[in-house]
Parts: C-alpha cells; sequence; structure tokens
C-alpha cells in the first residue's frame, strides 16, 4: 500500500530506512525537489535515493518534486514479450485539477471581453470633447483644447521666440517677393474666411496665450496651393514645454489601413473625396483662442500685429 508522498520523503531522508522501505513497501522512488538545487543536503538526498532505491525498486517510476510540479518518469515492464522487441515509448499526463476548477478556466477562455485600448491620457481626451462640443446657430462645431491637469503650470512665455522666428521669416520673404506675395495671399484668405481675427489693444483677456511661430514649405508638386503655411505648435516656451505637450493627444478613431484595404476590395466601385479644409470647419472655443495666437503684418513699415485663429489648427495637438 503506497503511503503519501510527505511520509515517503521523511522516512527515505534517512539512509538506513531506505532500503527496508524499497524492499518491503514498494513505494515509486521520491528524487529531492529540483526547484531549489544546490544546498549539499539536497545533492546528497538526491544521491541516496537515486542509489539505493534502484537497487530495490528497479521497475518502478520516479517521483521528482521540479518547479512544474510532481513529474513521474521511469522505465515499465511490458506484460507482452512480442513487445519487448521493439521500444514503445508514451507520454502520461496526470491532471490534478477538479473538474470545477477546469470548467472555470474553460468558460474564461470562451469569455468574450471589451478591451479598453484607450490610454488614460487618451480617455481624459475623449471626455473633454463630449463634455464640452457644442454646435453653433449654422450647425459648426466648436471645441475646447483638452488641456493637461498641469497646464499652467507647463505653459511658460512664448511671445520672444514667435517674434525671432517671425524676424527671420519676414527676411526670407523680403529676398523672394513672389513668394511673399503667395505667402500673405494665404493669411488674406484666412481673413476672408473669417478663420483668423486682428486682435485690438482693448481685447487683452487673462486667458492663457500662446504665440505660434510659423513658417512656410514650398509643394511645388501641387495643383492648387505652391506655398503652405505652417503652425509650429511644438515649439517651446520659457518653462522648456510646447503647447502640443501641455495638451492631450486623442486616440486613433479612424480604421487602421488593413480594414480599409478590406472594404475598399469588398464592392465593385470605390468612390474616393476629399474635404477642403476640413480642421478649418470646426471653430475653436472663445475661451482658447488666444492659445492659437501669430505674429503677422501685412507691411514692413507698420508694427508686428497679432491675429488668432479661430478654428482647429492642424499642427496643433487635439
Amino acid at each position: 500500500m503506497w503511503t503519501t508522498l510527505e511520509e515517503v520523503q521523511a522516512r527515505l531522508e534517512d539512509s538506513e530506512e531506505a532500503e527496508e522501505v524499497a524492499a518491503t513497501e514498494c513505494v515509486p522512488r521520491v528524487v529531492a525537489s529540483a526547484s531549489t538545487p544546490g544546498s549539499r543536503e539536497d545533492v546528497f538526498l538526491f544521491t541516496v535515493l537515486v542509489k539505493v532505491v534502484d537497487a530495490y525498486a528497479n521497475n518502478l517510476p520516479i517521483l521528482v518534486d521540479s518547479v512544474f510540479g510532481w513529474v513521474v518518469t521511469g522505465s515499465a515492464n511490458l506484460v507482452h514479450p512480442a513487445q519487448q522487441r521493439f521500444p514503445s515509448p508514451s507520454v502520461v499526463a496526470v491532471s490534478m485539477m477538479t473538474l470545477e476548477e477546469s470548467m472555470e478556466r474553460f468558460w474564461k477562455t470562451e469569455e468574450l471581453t471589451v478591451c479598453d485600448s484607450y490610454s488614460l491620457e487618451e480617455r481624459h481626451c475623449e471626455q473633454v470633447y463630449q463634455s464640452t462640443t457644442s454646435r453653433d446657430e449654422n450647425g459648426r462645431y466648436i471645441v475646447c483644447l483638452p488641456k493637461k491637469a498641469d497646464f499652467d503650470a507647463m505653459l511658460g512665455d512664448s511671445k520672444n521666440n514667435a517674434l525671432r522666428r517671425y524676424d527671420q521669416l519676414e527676411r526670407r520673404l523680403d529676398r523672394d517677393l513672389k513668394l511673399k506675395e503667395e505667402y500673405h495671399a494665404f493669411m488674406k484668405e484666412y481673413l476672408s474666411l473669417s478663420q483668423m481675427r486682428l486682435v485690438e489693444t482693448d481685447d487683452a483677456t487673462y486667458y492663457p496665450t500662446y504665440y505660434l511661430p510659423h513658417h512656410l514649405v514650398m509643394k511645388e508638386n501641387s495643383t492648387t496651393t505652391k506655398v503652405k503655411v505652417v503652425f509650429d505648435g511644438s515649439a517651446r516656451t520659457s518653462t522648456g514645454f510646447s503647447l502640443n505637450e501641455a495638451l492631450c493627444v486623442g486616440p486613433v478613431v479612424q480604421d487602421d489601413l488593413l480594414s480599409l484595404i478590406l472594404r475598399f476590395r469588398t464592392y465593385p466601385v470605390a468612390l474616393v473625396g476629399d474635404i477642403a479644409k476640413m480642421y478649418r470647419q470646426v471653430d475653436v472655443h472663445p475661451e482658447n483662442r488666444s492659445l492659437q495666437s501669430i505674429l503677422f503684418r501685412f507691411s514692413n513699415g507698420t508694427p508686428v500685429q497679432i491675429y488668432e485663429l479661430l478654428t482647429v489648427t492642424r499642427d496643433v495637438a487635439n
């Protein structure tokens, strides 16, 4: 009759009883735990058990307490003589898990869960837009910029840097009058579409102000506008942080490229469209417009003036 593993180990720890236990009780060989080797006692116990018990219980399996649990290994006698000519390897897996535990693991594996892939910042950004977005009388959307919790501490002075970069831009435009004309045409279009306004001296507000440096980008292959004005929301302020770093970045809501390609091939006809000035169709809340201030003038003989961009700017984090 087999005893428990604990009793076998306790009795086999005494090398004098190993011979008696193996000869009289026919217990399987028990090898010391292989999960914490290294001590001299473990090595001695392993050696004694294997050598002594092998002499009296060669036909019994070995039980090894490994890091994976108890492992049963060893040779087995074949009852049929014909089967002894050829080796017949076999593997036996024994599970000590109860039926209830097995069923629980099965249902957990098959359970469908909704994975929230949004980060904390993306979730906060989405909540800001859900709670602050509104529409005007013409149906245009009005949004607030998603500020981080420590926005006021992160945003420092930005006017000096914006003025320095505007001086560099103006000197470049003065060297190419055709380029200057196209740049001014871009700004005049902003004004004519009511997407930018001049800030008068008596319009001073107590809202935080950030001055966006701007520069031009040439697009020689464009069939419409050769000159594109880029507003730099990543320019650092006196605190070392930029406007983009002080704002939250929302999650990607568009489908991934694989989904678009598969859907594109689903139907025989595919329609491709483009929304002109898409970002500029959404207005920015009046309290946040000062964060999209720029320095500009149409004539070198006049003082540099302050303008505010009234719509969402593509180069500002949102």
